[in-house]
């Protein structure tokens, strides 16, 4: 099931990527069961929360820096 999950918050990343760059710029965000967690001031402390409350897979940590806007980066601890 790791796998649906890491795609869904994925999904929900990209499908809200421009309202997500304006209200969190430069925050590290969790995104989990296919919504926003918490955010973050750095992919450490984001890290340390989500393995707390999440297994990996079912998580990601998604920096909101936008200055390439082309490209996007997404974290987890899963192999899918």
């Amino acid at each position: 099931m790791p796998k649906l999950a890491y795609k869904a918050n994925i999904d929900f990343f990209l499908k809200n990527k421009s309202r997500l760059s304006k209200k969190y710029p430069g925050k590290v965000l969790l995104i989990a069961e296919g919504k926003i967690q918490s955010s973050f001031p750095n992919e450490h402390k984001a890290y340390l929360s989500a393995i707390k409350q999440y297994k990996p897979g079912e998580f990601i940590t998604q920096p909101v820096d936008f200055e390439t806007k082309d490209v996007s980066h997404y974290y987890s601890n899963v192999r899918i």
